[in-house]
């Protein structure tokens, strides 16, 4: 994950004395301290990024109609003498592809990973950090020779990153936004198949034909590839180093409110050392 950092405080204004006809000025740019503190939407595009989406190819023929998603979870506790580490992960991406060549992408997750340090005559000492999401992208699509293209602007990012550090009783918090991302994203999809299981301890293997997507830009949430099934929803699940893992059937319908979004719940076990 890149390193978010903070930009250097504005240097105070050269205090001036107005004269008596002139009214004192007032800075209207001034915020209190705790709304400094709030995190606040990520739109801006990364520096050096393309300007703007180009425009969309004339249409040759009619577009299938297309309602793909695809879900990633993961899940560890490891354990050791002097610690312990975890991560936990929980994504959902959707991808709405329409007749008129418009296409719709939406994103919402959070991933946290934490280390505990415990050591006997040093002080406790555990760190969590946690990142969550939410976007929403529109632009087009297009069939190409062995699948489909999307192209993309954001319409609507919100992603922060918590920092929460505490050793012994003393506790710290820190917010920050997360990198900015691409001024558009250009996704594409071939066909492809995984192996797939009705759950985790399954040992019945089916094939299933997917939609394998790809980006080399800056997009918001979980990084591709996003294996989309053709057919049903499909959700990667895994453990410590992907052990445990494998494709099985989405339990059911993601939400894209990340208020409601339960990033604590994960298709089969967790793993542990």
């Amino acid at each position: 994950m890149a390193a978010c950092v903070r930009p250097p405080p504005e240097p105070a204004p050269t205090p001036t004395t107005a004269s008596p006809d002139e009214a004192p000025a007032t800075d209207a740019t001034s915020t209190s301290a705790s709304a400094a503190d709030e995190p606040q939407p990520t739109t801006a595009a990364t520096p050096g990024e393309r300007e703007g989406m180009p425009p969309p190819p004339a249409l040759e023929g009619a577009l299938p109609e297309r309602h793909l998603t695809f879900e990633r979870s993961r899940a560890f506790n490891r354990h050791w003498v002097d610690g312990a580490d975890g991560e936990r992960l929980a994504a959902a991406v959707a991808l709405d592809l329409l007749p008129s060549g418009d296409a719709e992408l939406r994103e919402v997750g959070e991933h946290r990973k934490s280390v505990l340090h415990s050591r006997a005559g040093s002080p406790n000492r555990h760190r969590e950090t946690i990142r969550r999401w939410r976007s929403a992208w529109a632009g087009y699509w297009r069939m190409s020779a062995d699948g489909f293209t999307v192209t993309v602007e954001p319409r609507a990012i919100t992603c922060a990153i918590e920092e929460n550090e505490r050793i012994d009783l003393a506790h710290r918090t820190e917010r920050e936004d997360c990198p900015p991302t691409a001024s558009f994203a250009t996704i594409r999809c071939t066909a492809s198949t995984v192996e797939l299981r009705e759950n985790l301890r399954a040992e019945r293997v089916t094939r299933m034909p997917t939609w394998s997507c790809t980006s080399d830009d800056a997009l918001n949430g979980d990084p591709t590839p996003w294996e989309f099934g053709q057919e049903r929803c499909l959700q990667q699940a895994g453990g410590m180093r992907g052990r445990r893992g494998g494709f099985v059937p989405c339990t059911g319908e993601p939400s894209f409110d990340a208020t409601s979004f339960d990033a604590t719940s994960t298709t089969g076990d967790d793993a542990a050392d």
